[in-house]
């Protein structure tokens, strides 16, 4: 999906026939190009035709949550993502085998099944470093550009079409409704469940 022949237009068509709602965003800033931002994401080929043939570099924007199939633990190393992520696996076992990327910051996205009910957006919530990504946000796909001037990827053998999606584990779905008590590495400070969470 990431040949190097192909151009975002072609990649963002094949994301579309996924069913991943997708959309353009600025090349590296990843602000949303379109008006209405993610809500305008789709899988129309002849809308994608026309927003790529006027943006050929925009990144490309996957609206998450119930649109597109799936949402997103966005795990941000430099905010201590990796410790946090490294805690939980100790506490409830390692997270299932599904697609994931690396971001162009050096972070990690790891994509799981949309589980019939919201998924709130949140920023730090079940550990500090870690946000989801659902209902109300998106992330930026491969081979999008980053300001750094590195590349997002997917990670070998865990692209779209070389793995499944797995579905969220229990104890993760618990904590991101707030049934079940979150990291201690947590902050304080948490997104209002609900509330629209931009990339970045």
């Amino acid at each position: 999906m990431t040949d190097c022949t192909m151009t975002l237009l072609d990649i963002a068509l094949e994301y579309a026939q996924l069913g991943w709602q997708v959309f353009p965003c600025h090349p590296t800033g990843h602000q949303p190009l379109v008006k209405r931002g993610f809500y305008a994401a789709t899988t129309d080929p002849d809308m994608l035709k026309s927003w790529w043939t006027r943006w050929r570099d925009a990144a490309i924007g996957l609206r998450t949550g119930k649109q597109s199939g799936l949402f997103a633990m966005d795990i941000d190393p430099r905010n201590g993502g990796d410790v946090s992520l490294e805690y939980l696996e100790s506490e409830h076992g390692a997270m299932p085998d599904t697609v994931e990327s690396q971001t162009g910051g050096g972070g990690r996205h790891l994509l799981f099944t949309w589980p019939g009910r919201p998924v709130p957006c949140s920023v730090g919530r079940i550990g500090s470093g870690i946000d989801v990504k659902g209902d109300g946000g998106y992330i930026i796909l491969p081979p999008s550009d980053h300001e750094s001037g590195r590349q997002y990827c997917w990670l070998v053998g865990q692209g779209p079409g070389e793995c499944e999606i797995a579905e969220a584990p229990a104890w993760l779905l618990e904590m991101i409704d707030g049934t079940a008590p979150c990291s201690p590495t947590s902050p304080d400070t948490v997104a209002v469940e609900g509330e629209d969470i931009p990339e970045g």
